[in-house]
């Protein structure tokens, strides 16, 4: 489920009512201590973001400008619950998230089936070609709260989120460079139109040549390609239901097998490449879950009639859970706290 499958309509100004929140969010962070921005940084991050470089960006100036000015959380209030929607929802608790038991502490490597962890701080990796004839399978792993990048062979670089997998051969064969995915990577692919580069992730197969795009394929939730650059093909694996996307196009294969394709602000989908947290007319649902996969951390809805609501949000990934669900709860939309290793939203 992402920002769009809870759907709602917006008012016609969306800003009403929120004068009182904004002086509350502003009061709240003039009492924290902050470091200044690193304006060099939050430059190069607003030219990526709105299209001056390598990133194509849709959406609004004004939402821009507030992402790239935000170096703490932001959250404003955009929709309300809405009543047409309650019937879809009962009363009782509501598990958005499940923790990950099967989740590594430290990144680790296993070769063939043998696992170790990786030198302490690192995060960079590079695969190294085995010309034997045997091919010799790599599994890279991250934890929560983590991500890893790895060059593959032929040089594409694959950016791994954290509590995610990502499995390659130590040489590439048979015409087509494939990897799989568990979890969340960002590809850039190395062009070579006669090896196409293939990723299976959970029931979704992608096809390209050479291209920038964002993998999401968690266990609970449907797998789905965000195209930044270039050209895909995407299909349900073992299906010939082929499909072509472009830049700032959205695939996902939905529960029936089937793929649906929107355009979408490509930023929502990879700011956490940045190490951002950012949500744009996002419902509690999607920022809880967010939540709970970085930090691997159970999510539970006691008042499931709490998911729907609307905000926008930017925040560091590098922030501790604590000041976030704090900060949320500044909104008084919602009562969030932690409890026994999960996020109880009431």
């Amino acid at each position: 489920m992402d920002n769009n499958d809870i759907n709602g309509t917006i008012g016609n100004d969306p800003m009403l009512g929120l004068e009182r929140e904004e002086v509350m969010m502003t009061d709240y962070f003039n009492r924290r201590r902050h470091s200044m921005p690193d304006v060099q940084m939050e430059l190069k991050a607003f030219k990526r973001r709105h299209g001056i470089g390598i990133w194509h960006s849709s959406r609004p100036i004004m939402a821009t400008l507030m992402a790239a000015a935000a170096v703490v959380l932001v959250v404003f209030l955009i929709k309300p619950w809405n009543s047409q929607n309650e019937a879809n929802v009962n009363n009782d608790k509501f598990v958005a998230y499940n923790v990950q038991t099967d989740v590594p502490t430290n990144i680790t490597i296993s070769v063939n089936g043998k696992e170790s962890a990786a030198p302490k701080g690192m995060r960079e990796f590079r695969a190294y070609s085995n010309n034997a004839k045997s091919i010799v399978y790599t599994t890279l792993k991250t934890p929560a709260q983590m991500t890893a990048e790895m060059e593959l062979t032929d040089g594409t670089i694959v950016l791994l989120n954290s509590c995610s997998q990502l499995r390659y051969p130590s040489r590439f064969a048979d015409g087509e460079r494939r990897v799989e995915v568990k979890g969340e990577a960002y590809f850039r692919v190395k062009h070579d139109s006669g090896h196409p580069f293939v990723v299976v992730a959970n029931g979704l197969t992608t096809t390209v040549t050479g291209t920038e795009f964002n993998v999401r394929a968690y266990n609970d939730i449907s797998p789905a390609i965000t195209l930044v650059e270039g050209s895909v093909e995407v299909n349900p694996t073992g299906s010939n239901d082929v499909q072509k996307i472009i830049p700032g196009q959205h695939a996902k294969l939905d529960d029936s097998g089937k793929l649906t394709i929107r355009n979408v602000d490509t930023y929502i989908y990879t700011a956490w490449t940045e190490d951002k947290f950012y949500f744009d007319n996002a419902t509690l649902y999607d920022i809880a879950c967010e939540l709970g996969q970085w930090y691997n951390i159970s999510v539970v809805f006691d008042n499931p009639k709490l998911m729907n609501i609307r905000l926008f949000m930017t925040a560091d990934r590098s922030d501790d859970i604590g000041e976030l669900v704090e900060s949320l709860n500044m909104m008084k939309k919602a009562k969030i706290s932690l409890q026994n290793n999960q996020i109880v939203i009431r």
